[in-house]
């Protein structure tokens, strides 16, 4: 029998067997990659981080060795030092301008509890029987808020209990943030060698004939994924300024504070304006819960036009994506995984969409030489 032949009967037969293997134990080998997916989380983590530093790291390395003439290794430890440093900086800002209005409003909202309740139920009384509607009777839910005061003290242990739970998933959270970071630092700093290091396995493993195909594709991931985040900078920080003047022109509270939150929190594509807008309602309703509800409506309408015009229009364009295909993916993604889902369905969406459009070039090219 042909060498050949029995080789490749070998590896069909072996990947039968495989295939069948996998889809008899799909439970554990899902649960096994899930167990795997929760160790590896660190260094994953890490690596997202250093690939969203890696051009602001870039920049400061240009900047310090052009100049201020300093030498490669040093430029690039201040690089880095100083993009982290931003982030920091940033996150302690926002922390500065939340929390002290945050505490301030629930002290004021404490004070003028009764006042705001009256004022809500004037208002939803006014606007029910403007439609011929019967009024709202708050009584109940101030009853039902006081009993639940009263009660808290019997339900105090559970509390303590459910506390603990959460304490300790947060300081795993935590733990494995900063070893995340670490890990991006390493990344960062010596990612020349550890990319010189990939390529020599890459050599070494793949076959040759496959080699210029593999590379093409990395690339198309390389570029898909740096040109997204760029998007959802630019989406983010337009989102943020429509925020600022909508708000300003309803002449609501916070229109600064506000808005750089949503714009921070947009990041997260389609569902990050909802999270920073439960901030935005928090901090008015403290204010008046009139001009929350005002907020509110205010903030589902905008967050309409961003999902459906703004974010195809500015992602999809900076990815080379059709905006149609954006919030399909979107959709597609967040049904399928949540809000990861969400984070990743986009560049996955378009390196499919590449990767295919390619494949239908080159068959298209090869039919017309055919043809010819």
């Amino acid at each position: 029998m042909n060498k050949n032949l029995l080789k490749n009967l070998f590896v069909l037969i072996a990947y039968t067997i495989g295939l069948l293997l996998l889809v008899l134990n799909f439970k554990t080998v899902l649960d096994i990659l899930c167990y795997l997916f929760d160790i590896l989380w660190p260094l994953f983590m890490g690596i997202a981080i250093a690939f969203i530093c890696n051009r602001p790291a870039k920049f400061f390395f240009r900047l310090y060795t052009k100049y201020l003439k300093l030498s490669v290794r040093l430029s690039k430890a201040l690089a880095i030092l100083t993009v982290y440093l931003l982030a920091i900086a940033l996150l302690v800002l926002y922390c500065v301008m939340i929390i002290p209005e945050l505490n301030a409003n629930i002290r004021y909202f404490i004070y003028h509890f009764k006042d705001n309740i009256t004022l809500m139920e004037n208002y939803f009384n006014g606007f029910f029987e403007s439609l011929n509607l019967g009024g709202v009777d708050f009584s109940e839910i101030i009853n039902t808020a006081v009993q639940f005061f009263q009660n808290f003290g019997s339900t105090i242990n559970d509390l303590v209990a459910n506390a603990i739970d959460i304490t300790s998933s947060a300081v795993v959270a935590v733990i494995n943030f900063f070893i995340a970071i670490i890990i991006s630092i390493y990344i960062l700093f010596d990612k020349d060698h550890l990319l010189n290091q990939v390529r020599r396995l890459y050599h070494a493993a793949c076959p040759k004939k496959y080699q210029e195909k593999y590379k093409e594709v990395y690339h198309i991931v390389i570029e898909v994924f740096a040109n997204y985040i760029d998007g959802q900078c630019i989406e983010a920080i337009i989102l943020g300024l429509l925020c600022f003047i909508g708000m300003s022109i309803l002449n609501l509270e916070y229109a600064a504070l506000i808005s750089s939150v949503i714009a921070l929190t947009a990041l997260i594509p389609i569902l990050g304006a909802y999270l920073g807008g439960g901030i935005g309602a928090i901090l008015l309703v403290f204010i008046s819960p009139v001009k929350m509800v005002v907020f509110l409506i205010f903030l589902i309408i905008l967050q309409q036009i961003e999902t459906n015009l703004i974010y195809p229009k500015v992602v999809g364009t900076k990815i080379g994506l059709p905006g149609l295909w954006v919030l399909v993916g979107v959709t597609f993604g967040g049904s399928l995984l949540g809000v990861l889902g969400m984070l990743v369905a986009v560049p996955i969406t378009t390196i499919i969409y590449r990767l295919l459009k390619l494949w239908l070039e080159r068959r298209e090219a090869k039919t017309v030489v055919r043809n010819v």
